[in-house]
């Protein structure tokens, strides 16, 4: 089950449930799932 409000990044597979509010991205070769609500915002973007 994936929570509300959640965001799984490209090329994500997912295995497991994740909570709400949850960023799921993949670095290297490891995957995270963050908390949307205490991640850092950036407002600094770049196209």
């Amino acid at each position: 089950m994936i929570g509300a409000g959640s965001t799984i990044g490209a090329n994500v597979f997912l295995t497991h449930s994740v909570p709400p509010d949850s960023l799921v991205v993949f670095e290297g070769l490891t995957m995270k799932v963050l908390n949307k609500q205490d991640r850092p915002k950036k407002s600094d973007f770049q196209i």
